[in-house]
């Protein structure tokens, strides 16, 4: 049995000038998702410094949600503090608003937090296509992170924001990730024309 076109499909006008039958093809819109991660862990010896590093990190990644959106990115943000976290937005789904709102209820925790999260993020990961980890410190807990997402078929990037050395040195790490950057508060300070 052959197939027939809609007589609406077809293009008139390109018909006419080219003498043959052109058929308007319609595609589904693609959207890019990226995924953004935020990690809230502070551990209770790091508590007094550590707080700066962790309201730079929550800075870190409303930052990044409102550029991401705005380049018409759908964003899913996940946070977990005390409780799980994960708002989806951009592409009229949700606004900068909606993204502060829930940074500003994020608390940070004195456990690790990727036991909450993995399993969310892993969840949505097949419609993700990126996760940008915005991290308070590496260590061999957040490198083993990095590359189950990555195994999973996600590109990756890390952030890490923290003023002192990190547990592990990023720069050593052999990660999917590539080059991990550690962004202090003097280069936070300089703003986004240094970062």
């Amino acid at each position: 049995m052959a197939v027939r076109d809609n007589t609406r499909d077809i293009d008139w006008r390109a018909t006419a000038r080219l003498s043959k039958p052109i058929i308007r093809e319609y595609r589904e819109e693609y959207f890019l998702r990226v995924g953004i991660v935020l990690d809230t862990h502070l551990p209770l010896e790091n508590r007094g410094r550590g707080a700066d590093d962790f309201e730079r990190a929550v800075s870190m990644a409303a930052a990044v949600s409102d550029y991401m959106s705005r380049q018409d990115y759908i964003v899913d943000l996940f946070a977990a503090g005390p409780n799980l976290y994960h708002l989806t937005a951009g592409r009229s789904l949700a606004y900068l608003d909606q993204i502060l709102d829930i940074l500003a209820c994020v608390d940070s925790s004195r456990q690790e937090p990727f036991e909450i999260l993995e399993p969310a993020i892993l969840e949505n990961l097949s419609k993700i296509t990126t996760v940008i980890c915005v991290f308070l410190d590496w260590n061999a807990t957040r490198q083993a992170f990095v590359d189950r997402l990555a195994q999973s078929g996600a590109g990756v990037k890390v952030i890490i924001v923290r003023d002192g050395p990190c547990t592990d040195d990023p720069a050593s790490a052999v990660t999917v990730a590539g080059h991990v950057p550690v962004i202090g508060h003097v280069e936070f300070a300089q703003g986004i024309e240094v970062l």
